[in-house]
């Protein structure tokens, strides 16, 4: 997506994240709807993992081994 596209207009967003928060400031928006508006843009990042990475290892080393008895 390299346009937001809304009923007043659309802003490019190319340029970094200062960049972009700052079009969309000049376009008149508020600052919780920028900060909405980014966060659904390129999603929120959890603050940890839903699956620890050693229980995606282990569950792959069973996927292996069973493959390989069979």
């Amino acid at each position: 997506m390299t346009v937001f596209k809304y009923p007043g207009g659309s802003i490019p967003l190319v340029g970094d994240y200062y960049q972009i928060r700052e079009r969309f400031e000049k376009k008149g928006f508020a600052q919780e709807a920028i900060d909405e508006i980014l966060f659904r843009l390129w999603g929120g990042i959890p603050a940890e993992s839903a699956i620890s990475l050693g229980e995606v290892v282990n569950s792959f080393h069973e996927l292996v081994g069973s493959e390989v008895g069979k």
